[in-house]
């Protein structure tokens, strides 16, 4: 290892997340649907833990990496902590990158070889990955829905709330016209009364008074 490679392994790295536990129900699952004429076999996770020198993860977790990074980026590799480190700058952006790393096998067949084990792990990760993938643009797929329907209902009650208001705003016209007329005939009629008073006659003809108003 170049001082080069340990002094960027070294730097302090951002906060890294949890991390997640395999599911391995679904892959026993997909296993047992496989195995069906065989007798349903179930299946289970194992650890590769046995299967890389722990002494090289040491190297790697002194170097601050997770137990699950260094022991997959040896797993993977030929098994350097040189060839583990490139792994590791090459794929430090992968989704998956901080999972655990777990290989399926049947319990009553022989033991996997490292090849197998390997390749069996990789297919693995790329289930789940992919169910991964699928779930996130299911979840996205429903709130761009959400976001539709909450926006045709809002679009909705605004065009209420603009109706109602135009029904308010014409009652009301409708009520100062007919305060009006009613203002104009008690005014006329007083006018009317006034002169037969002053005059002791009726007064013939009609009594007309121009009204101005401002809307």
């Amino acid at each position: 290892i170049n001082s080069h490679q340990i002094m960027e392994s070294t730097e302090p790295k951002e906060e890294e997340k949890p991390v997640e536990e395999v599911p391995m129900e679904d892959v026993e699952k997909k296993e047992e649907e496989e195995n069906k004429e065989e007798g349903k076999e179930q299946l289970e996770g194992e650890s590769i833990s046995p299967m890389v020198n722990q002494e090289l993860v040491q190297q790697l977790l002194d170097m601050f990496f997770t137990k699950a990074v260094a022991e997959k980026s040896l797993f993977l590799t030929n098994g350097t902590v040189e060839a583990a480190i490139e792994w590791i700058e090459q794929h430090q952006n992968d989704p998956d990158f901080e999972e655990e790393l777990r290989i399926v096998k049947k319990e009553e067949k022989k033991k996997l070889t490292q090849e197998e084990a390997k390749l069996k792990a990789i297919e693995l990760q790329k289930e789940l990955r992919k169910k991964r993938e699928e779930k996130e643009k299911q979840l996205a797929e429903e709130q761009e829905k959400n976001r539709m329907r909450m926006a045709k209902e809002m679009a909705l009650a605004k065009k209420e709330m603009e109706e109602s208001q135009k029904k308010r705003d014409m009652e009301a016209r409708m009520r100062e016209k007919k305060e009006t007329e009613k203002a104009k005939r008690e005014m006329l009629e007083k006018l009317r009364r006034d002169k037969e008073e002053r005059f002791g006659k009726k007064v013939r003809g009609h009594l007309r008074l121009v009204f101005s108003w401002r809307e």
